[in-house]
């Protein structure tokens, strides 16, 4: 059903799109757990790329627009790339049965994933 909607134009508020970003970025934290617990397999070429998902395409366009110079907007880039990066990297190294390597990859996901929502929700604020 997010997908669906996702493909809708709905006229949604600058707030509303931070808040289905965050959405987006909870649920790949959670499919990557969903993996290690054997529950769900996923393939790194899915999140390989930072600029495809939602919250890559509103900081290309939107969130540029809104807030292109501020120091805020610019850690979002770096940690949110770094995020997809580390989840591709954890996703290899699972299918690679390197578990010390996931555990690494698992608690810088953690801390990633905190900074990204962290400078979501300062933004936002700045709305």
């Amino acid at each position: 059903m997010r997908t669906t909607l996702a493909g809708l134009d709905l006229d949604i508020t600058d707030k509303e799109n931070v808040e289905l970003a965050k959405t987006d970025h909870l649920l790949w934290r959670a499919r990557i757990s969903q993996m290690l617990w054997g529950s769900i397999d996923l393939d790194a070429s899915n999140v390989r790329d930072h600029t495809t998902c939602r919250l890559g395409k509103w900081y290309a366009t939107k969130g540029r627009e809104l807030f292109g110079g501020q120091p805020e907007f610019q850690k979002l880039e770096r940690d949110h790339a770094r995020f997809h990066a580390c989840c591709a990297e954890a996703i290899d190294a699972y299918h690679g049965k390197n578990k010390k390597l996931v555990d690494n990859l698992t608690e810088e996901l953690s801390a990633l994933s905190a900074t990204v929502i962290g400078s979501l929700d300062e933004l936002k604020n700045k709305l």
